[in-house]
């Protein structure tokens, strides 16, 4: 099926391990630009050459998106690498604490900040360059 993303720039946060960097890989497939983030470098890199393989434009940025002002980053960079941003795939997330019950309130507030305000300031850096 084709979705008509080929020449399109995508931006996938936590792109360079499991479901982001099968959707960044899937990305590349329909022919879009990948720009990926992720906080090990390693990981970052052997996502970055699969992309490369794919034949398309890439940009990798090693970010932890739960931390100020790296989401930011990353979408300024890919912006600038690409000179646009056509789509988003806010797919960073993670938990923290143990169980349901055993959870803190601070394990929720972090959990929280990280699955949806990296997603909310990833949007919020995103829409500008969106608007161009």
């Amino acid at each position: 099926m084709d979705l008509q993303l080929a020449g399109k720039a995508a931006l996938v946060t936590g792109g360079s391990r499991g479901i982001g960097r099968a959707i960044a890989l899937g990305l590349a497939d329909a022919g879009c630009s990948a720009g990926i983030c992720g906080r090990d470098a390693d990981d970052l890199n052997h996502t970055i050459d699969a992309l490369r393989e794919r034949g398309v434009t890439t940009c990798g940025v090693v970010a932890d998106v739960g931390q100020d002002g790296e989401v930011e980053r990353f979408v300024d960079e890919a912006a600038v690498a690409f000179d646009r941003v056509d789509l988003l795939v806010a797919n960073a997330g993670s938990t923290t604490g143990g169980r349901f019950l055993s959870s803190t309130p601070q394990d929720w507030r972090e959990t929280f900040e990280l699955n949806v305000g990296h997603a909310a300031r990833a949007i919020r850096s995103c829409v500008p360059y969106m608007k161009q």
